[in-house]
Order: C-alpha cells, then structure tokens, then sequence
C-alpha cells in the first residue's frame, strides 16, 4: 500500500514539475516539449513515472499527444473541455440565449479595456483573424472556428492572463447556435466584426464597446428569430 501511494505521489510531483517547466522555459501553445530521456534527466523521474504524470496532463488539458510527432503544450492551457458543465444542464434548449447574456455582460467590457491596452502587435493579429474568417466565406467553409478566434483574439488584446481562458463560454455559444444562424448572418458578421476591429485600432473604447454592443444584440435578434421559426414548424 506503501510503495503505491509513493507511485502516486511520485507521478503527482512528476506533474506539477512539468507545469512548472512549462512556466519556466516559457513554452508556447503548440510547441513540442523535449523527448522522454530528456525529461526523465531533467525531473529525476522513471520513464513509467513519466508517462504517467504525461497522460494527467493531457487529460487536464496541459499537454496533447500528436501520434508519431511527440508530446506538445496544448492550447486549451489547462482549461477542461467542458468547464460549465454545461452537458449536464437541466434544460439544454435554454442554452443558446442563457449563452448569449453571458456574452452581453462579458464581451462589451472586454472591448473596452482591448481598446485601451491592444499592442500593435495584438491588432495586428486581430486584423488577421478578422481576415481569415472573411476568407473562410469567401471559400463557401464553415467560418465558426475562425468566428471563435477572432473573440478570442480581442480577449488577448487585453493584456489579462485570465480573460482568455473564459472564452470557452463565448465559444461554446458561438458553436450553439452557428448552425440556427440564417444566410445573412455571414455578412452581418463580417461587418460587424470589421466595426470592432477598426474601434480597437482606432484605440476607443466607446466605439469598441458599441460595436461590440450591437453585434451582440444583432446575433440575438436572429437567434430568436431562428428559435421563434422552429417553433413554428413543430
């Protein structure tokens, strides 16, 4: 019983120590970590220990495994796949608007303070989120993953280490209810988001947080219009 809780607290310490490497060496999402008889050197640890301590993270979301490539910080940094635990709510149906309040008590103030504090660089990026969802369009692809993006991006303007791991909760509203949205939704999207864009560029939190204001009442008219519709038909 001894040796076991040993083995546990071994592959625990294993871990943490990984986490803190993590933070030390300053790795970035997407970038591979050094193989297993480094790290073993590295850490003092057992190859099983290891790979234990390996396979916490990846179910914590720290680290992804990429078959025949190697071990690679993932990007969901720690944040677990579902942290609202919003399989297990109640009346799912409700989900999309209860989201979308969420998203109107969140997002606005985001836009401010992205406004305030968005490096050159961070706009830069923005610009080409904002792109690649346009391109997306234009390509007749499903422009959701680079919709998330963009939001994401504005969050990381910010310059708050937090922000961005709260997007979940706007990406799970995006990904509910991108596929209720009606065909001109796409195009209000792109002018929305280009509004948003040139506000956080132009540096003025007003205007970021209006259009942001809009987008999000404009997304909300056509969810209830799409709920209203499929009532409707039943």
């Amino acid at each position: 019983m001894e040796k076991e809780e040993e083995k546990l607290s071994m592959s625990a310490r294993t871990e943490e120590a990984i986490v803190q490497l993590i933070l030390d060496k300053n790795w970035q999402p997407g970038q591979q970590i050094p193989p297993e008889p480094e790290l073993c050197t590295l850490l003092g640890a057992s190859r099983n220990t290891l790979r234990e301590a390996i396979r916490a993270l990846v179910a914590r979301n720290v680290l992804e495994i990429r078959r025949g490539n190697g071990t690679f910080v993932s990007g969901r940094m720690g944040v677990p796949d579902d942290p609202l635990g919003l399989a297990f709510v109640a009346h799912p149906g409700r989900l999309p608007e209860e989201l979308m309040d969420i998203r109107q008590m969140m997002e606005p103030s985001i836009a401010i303070l992205a406004a305030e504090k968005a490096t050159d660089e961070d706009i830069a990026e923005l610009r080409r989120c904002m792109e690649a969802y346009e391109e997306a369009v234009a390509l007749g692809q499903d422009p959701t993953p680079q919709d998330i993006a963009f939001h994401k991006q504005i969050a990381c303007c910010t310059q708050n280490q937090v922000l961005p791991n709260l997007i979940p909760v706007i990406s799970e509203s995006i990904r509910a209810f991108s596929h209720l949205q009606p065909p001109m939704k796409v195009r209000s999207t792109i002018l929305a988001h280009r509004d948003i864009y040139e506000a956080i560029a132009a540096r003025s939190p007003s205007r970021a947080r209006d259009a942001m204001n809009i987008h999000l009442a404009e997304a909300l008219r056509k969810l209830r219009k799409s709920r209203l519709k499929e009532d409707d038909e039943d």
